[in-house]
C-alpha cells in the first residue's frame, strides 16, 4: 500500500506508518533496530484529538526518520 501511494504521488519523499501509540512502524528509512515514534508531534497528537480530520499542516521539523526538514 505504501509502494503505491509513493508511486501516484512521486512529489513525496515517503509514506510510512505508525500505530495507535504513534510507533512508526514501516516505510522508507524505518529501522526495527532503532525505534522512532510520532506520539509527541503535533501533527500526532492533532489526529489523535480530530480523527478523521484530512490534512494537518505544522510548523516545519527535523524528521526523525529521514532526518531532512
Amino acid at each position: 500500500m505504501l509502494a503505491l501511494q509513493l508511486e501516484r504521488h512521486p512529489e513525496v519523499d515517503a509514506f510510512r506508518l505508525s500505530n495507535a501509540k504513534g510507533e512508526v512502524l514501516y516505510g522508507k528509512g524505518v529501522n526495527p533496530a532503532a525505534p522512532v515514534t510520532y506520539a509527541d508531534r503535533a501533527f500526532f497528537v492533532e489526529h489523535q484529538k480530530n480523527p478523521g480530520q484530512k490534512l494537518i499542516v505544522t510548523e516545519s521539523m527535523l524528521g526523525r526518520v529521514s532526518k531532512i526538514w
